[in-house]
């Protein structure tokens, strides 16, 4: 079943949830994206076993911080992770990025953390700006961006490269439109 957008602001709410249990019988509640215990877990292994020495920042584009922890887990402490929210101001992402580490048994090594400035007017939206950034990336490096998250990372990648506020980037693209 699919949850109507109102129905989805409740999506973590246990009375919600048991009401639709009620209504509905048993369930499988399916997690965004990355964030379950096994998928930051294994993104974790990924990254761990990525040679680190040559990045000194990462940049990852953040739903619901299930793949920033694995990465800011996996990276370790020499590695910067910034998570570009897709949204204005959700401040309840940094409590997820900790709820994610713990609910899959994995270390905070309190490398990363949570930028807000490249929302480009919140989810899913983007200003003229961005837009024609994405063409003109798209263009020259062949990497297909999205509207909701990929566009606004790498922006901020480039963005931050550009203010020498980060070097050695290791950017995390996590659209794949096929």
């Amino acid at each position: 079943m699919l949850l109507s957008p109102e129905e989805y602001k409740h999506r973590e709410n246990n009375a919600f949830i048991n009401n639709l249990k009620s209504q509905h019988g048993h369930f499988y509640l399916m997690t965004e994206g990355g964030t379950s215990p096994s998928s930051v877990k294994h993104l974790s292994n990924v990254f761990s076993q990525m040679e680190t020495s040559e990045f000194d920042h990462s940049i990852v584009p953040v739903g619901m911080g299930g793949t920033i922890a694995g990465l800011a887990s996996g990276m370790g402490s020499k590695v910067l992770v910034i998570g570009i929210s897709s949204v204005k101001a959700d401040k309840s992402l940094n409590h997820r990025v900790r709820t994610a580490l713990i609910d899959a048994d994995l270390h905070d090594h309190y490398n990363w953390e949570i930028s807000y400035d490249y929302h480009f007017g919140g989810f899913g939206k983007a200003k003229p700006e961005l837009t024609e950034f994405a063409i003109g990336f798209e263009q020259q490096t062949g990497i297909e961006l999205n509207q909701t998250y990929t566009m606004k990372s790498a922006f901020a990648m480039i963005d931050l490269m550009r203010k020498g506020k980060i070097s050695n980037v290791l950017w995390m693209n996590t659209y794949n439109p096929n």
